[in-house]
């Protein structure tokens, strides 16, 4: 198999609980939760339960927080100083 072939295949692969517990970085437990409160789609073979690799891609993207404006780095927050002198 080519390298071009498994980089294709890897986003429509389906995960094991374990496996999209280590892609995302988190506990499998987390995994877990998000598939009964359904923050992403499951592929369920009888018992089984499997992660396609492109609904990870997805939640991902969705979740992405945006940059700060490079102007304001405190995300809008005043600084009480400030705010008691208004």
């Amino acid at each position: 198999m080519s390298s071009r072939w498994m980089t294709t295949m890897a986003a429509d692969q389906l995960l094991t609980v374990p496996e999209a517990a280590a892609r995302l970085n988190v506990s499998e437990r987390w995994v877990r939760r998000a598939i009964f409160e359904r923050r992403f789609a499951v592929v369920r073979l009888g018992r089984l339960v499997r992660v396609p690799g492109d609904a990870l891609d997805d939640y991902i993207e969705t979740n992405r927080d945006a940059a700060a404006p490079s102007g304001n780095l405190s995300g809008g927050v005043v600084p009480l100083a400030r705010r008691q002198a208004r």
